[in-house]
């Protein structure tokens, strides 16, 4: 998710519980494949991966280009939601108004 998905930090945070909620659906409905894992097993393999998850979502070098850029575009409280709004921020960064980490970007 870090690499493809752009959103708050509190929407991303509940990957692990949105993930667990669609196991759950697909069991109940059987639509689950009886191949893979049962749902307790998967659930308790969510749960052992909550840290490692937290910490791909604090490292900025796990973020693809398109991701990067609109995270940097939220730490600037660009509301990616309003019409216009990444343009104008990108006119400020190609105006050099715009910070952002290039060490990060390479």
């Amino acid at each position: 998710m870090p690499y493809v998905v752009t959103a708050s930090r509190e929407e991303l945070d509940l990957g692990p519980e949105v993930l667990r909620t669609y196991l759950r659906y697909l069991d109940v409905t059987g639509l689950r494949d009886p191949r893979g894992a049962t749902l307790a097993e998967a659930e308790e393999i969510i749960a052992g991966l909550r840290a490692s998850y937290a910490a791909a979502l604090d490292d900025p070098t796990l973020r693809g280009l398109a991701t990067f850029w609109a995270h940097t575009a939220l730490d600037q409280g660009v509301d990616l939601t309003v019409p216009g709004a990444f343009e104008r921020f990108k006119r400020d960064l190609d105006a050099g108004r715009v910070p952002y980490d290039e060490q990060v970007l390479e």
